[in-house]
């Protein structure tokens, strides 16, 4: 109470009259909810940039693995070269079942085929492949997390890459299609956009 009244004497001196202390409180209030307003906004935007840079960089990761075993494909080995009755008869504790029966075993498929490049081999129709499909779909899913996160002309560039891949089946062409007319609308390249619409029939590039 004290200090109060010193603090009112004050500033009438100063001139300034008594304040309204229930005023200056809500103010205070205010202020500091808005601090925390924004804190927490700060906050999400950093854990949803994290977030996203997260899930681009485990999509690229998966986009060069993929890629890599493409390159340099070789067939799977059977899982059981064997029949049933063989495999039960060559069950035991001793040397493996290879090595004292080699004739019953034909030759592992790693052992005699060669690496060969499936990207090359099947390029222009890599959607119509089981081997390769799934390398054509994680480069689109790229392309639409790049427009669905705002780095349009990165996802135009995605789009174009998997327009290379699949010129011929065009399993995706008018997924591919819409999402370039939305990027080009979003960057303001109306004219292109205007030519994904009038010339829809012409494929996914223009």
């Amino acid at each position: 109470k004290k200090r109060l009244k010193k603090f009112k004497l004050k500033t009438i001196r100063e001139g300034r009259g008594v304040p309204d202390m229930q005023s200056t409180m809500q103010e205070e209030t205010k202020t500091y909810t808005e601090i925390v307003e924004q804190k927490t906004r700060e906050s999400f935007r950093r854990r949803q940039d994290l977030k996203n840079k997260l899930q681009l960089s485990q999509l690229k990761r998966a986009i060069e693995k993929e890629e890599e075993k493409l390159e340099s494909w070789v067939p799977e080995e059977p899982a059981d070269p064997l029949p049933k009755e063989n495999k039960y008869k060559l069950k035991g504790a001793a040397r493996p079942a290879e090595e004292v029966y080699p004739h019953l075993y034909p030759p592992k498929i790693g052992e005699t085929a060669q690496p060969e490049d499936l990207l090359d081999r099947y390029q222009g129709e890599l959607s119509s492949h089981v081997d390769t499909f799934q390398y054509v779909k994680l480069n689109l899913l790229l392309g639409l997390f790049l427009l669905a996160k705002g780095n349009t002309k990165a996802a135009i560039e995605t789009f174009d890459r998997v327009t290379e891949m699949d010129t011929k089946s065009k399993l995706f062409d008018e997924i591919i299609r819409i999402n370039r007319l939305a990027a080009y609308v979003e960057i303001g390249e109306l004219a292109k956009a205007r030519e994904i619409i009038e010339a829809p029939s012409q494929g996914r590039r223009q």
